[in-house]
């Protein structure tokens, strides 16, 4: 597979995950849910997503709720493959609806979520792989 230049990457995958994607990429969550605040990171041949995902049911008249996090990978840019979720009750959160954007990265033989609560603080969580499972690096915010 020929590599995919760096600078074309946000380019690419806003074209995939947007009006223009396929009906059954996995990035279009069926129902009433989506996977907002897309991050895309390229590790090799691998595109990894991380995101936030809208619940399918809101409630109580909210215009969005994101009950957990999920992260994709895909080799094409076409067809994604759920690698792993990660749920706010197993960190610091608790049970919350308000996964907002989330990053990762690989380092040093781990894997690193950064991810926000609300608007109110940011949390990272480490896992010995992208399949997880994650764990709470801190057991508290990394930063308010």
């Amino acid at each position: 597979m020929e590599k995919i230049p760096t600078l074309l990457l946000p380019a690419l995958c806003w074209l995939l995950t947007g009006s223009f994607a396929l009906a059954d990429n996995p990035l279009l969550v069926p129902g009433n849910a989506s996977f907002p605040d897309v991050n895309f990171v390229p590790v090799g041949d691998v595109v990894y997503a991380f995101g936030g995902t809208d619940a399918d049911e809101l409630p109580n008249g909210e215009n969005f709720a994101m009950p957990y996090w999920r992260a994709f990978s895909s080799t094409d840019l076409v067809h994604w493959t759920l690698a792993s979720e990660m749920h706010p009750d197993h960190l610091y959160m608790g049970k919350t609806d308000q996964c907002w954007a989330g990053f990762g990265i690989p380092r040093n033989g781990k894997w690193y979520w950064y991810f926000s609560n609300h608007s109110i603080d940011t949390g990272v969580a480490v896992a010995d792989s992208i399949y997880g499972p994650w764990r709470d690096a801190l057991g508290k915010p990394l930063l308010p």
